[in-house]
Formats: C-alpha cells, sequence, structure tokens
C-alpha cells in the first residue's frame, strides 16, 4: 500500500475485468500473512521478557530483525529456524524491490502513453527499469557507509512514522476521486 504497486499492476488488467473478489483475497491473504508475523515477532518478544534477556527491548524494525529475533532463535536452540527466517526475510525484500522498480517502471510508461507490449515498447520498459535500477544503486550505496547506520534508522523513521500515512491518504483520495 501507498507506494502505487497495485495501481501499477491494476494497469494491465482489461477494463471490464471484475476487480471485487481479486480485493477481497488480497486482503484476506495480507491479513493471514500480517496475523502470522504478528504472533511470530510477538512471541519471540515474549520468550525473551520470560527469559530476562535485554533484548526484548529492541523493538525498532532493525533490531527487531537483527537483534532480537536472532536471540531468541539462538536461545531456544532454534537456530535453522532463523536462518528459514532470514531466507523468507530476504526473498521477501528482492519481491518489495521488484514491485518498487515495477510501479515505478509502469507508471512513468503510463505517463509517455508507452505502455503497450510490442516490441518497440518493451525495450522502452527496460531501458527504463535499467535507469530506474542505476538510481536506486547510486542512492542506496549512501546506506553502505560509516554513516549508514545512522541514516538507515533515520530515513526508515521518517518514511514510516510520517511520509507513509499522508501517501496512503492522498492515495485514497485520488481514487476516490
Amino acid at each position: 500500500m501507498c507506494v502505487g504497486i497495485y495501481q501499477a499492476y491494476a494497469s494491465y488488467n482489461p477494463i471490464k475485468q471484475p476487480v471485487i473478489s481479486v480485493a477481497i483475497g488480497i486482503a484476506f491473504t495480507d491479513l493471514l500473512f500480517a496475523l502470522i508475523a504478528g504472533f511470530t515477532v510477538w512471541g519471540a518478544i515474549g520468550y525473551l521478557m520470560a527469559v530476562g534477556a535485554p533484548e526484548a527491548y529492541q523493538t525498532t524494525s532493525v533490531g527487531l530483525a537483527f537483534i532480537a529475533m536472532p536471540t531468541a532463535s539462538a536461545q531456544a536452540g532454534m537456530g535453522k529456524m532463523y536462518a528459514f527466517f532470514c531466507f523468507t526475510i530476504w526473498l521477501a525484500g528482492l519481491d518489495s524491490a521488484f514491485c518498487y522498480v515495477e510501479s515505478l517502471v509502469t507508471n512513468m510508461l503510463d505517463l509517455m502513453n508507452e505502455n503497450r507490449m510490442d516490441g518497440k515498447s518493451l525495450a522502452k520498459r527496460a531501458l527504463c527499469a535499467a535507469i530506474v535500477c542505476m538510481f536506486g544503486i547510486v542512492i542506496t550505496g549512501a546506506f553502505t557507509t560509516n554513516f549508514g547506520w545512522i541514516l538507515f534508522d533515520m530515513v526508515e523513521h521518517y518514511i514510516a512514522d510520517y511520509l507513509i500515512v499522508p501517501v496512503g491518504l492522498l492515495q485514497c483520495v485520488c481514487v476516490g476521486w
């Protein structure tokens, strides 16, 4: 939500396609995964609090993923489960990266009225995707410096706490308009 991924994917659908059942399916699948993730995370935090580990207070996104969850897995003797957790996080990140690139590329090509599926437009899509990916590599290079950890924490805080809610509200207004 709030990034334009669903709008980009919807632009490939025929105009007369019924979307209510698909939207309900997506919403319930998202709810199911959110419940599983919530029980997993809060179960691990509860376990750490029960054993008195100070890592239980690492509840930010990065501290939770890289400090609290590995500690809970190691103390519970479930190191292989944490390895599986890290692999699924990596897959989810890769999937999200494809979604972000695709949403940006599709919206840019829609803006230029070039979103057809002929050979010339596919070449423009590949060029546009390459430019977006190179721009992303350049911007994210700052996160690999010594200052990168602080920068990552700061960017994540401001995007998650202050930017995503207004963008989501504006998306709702635009869709309703």
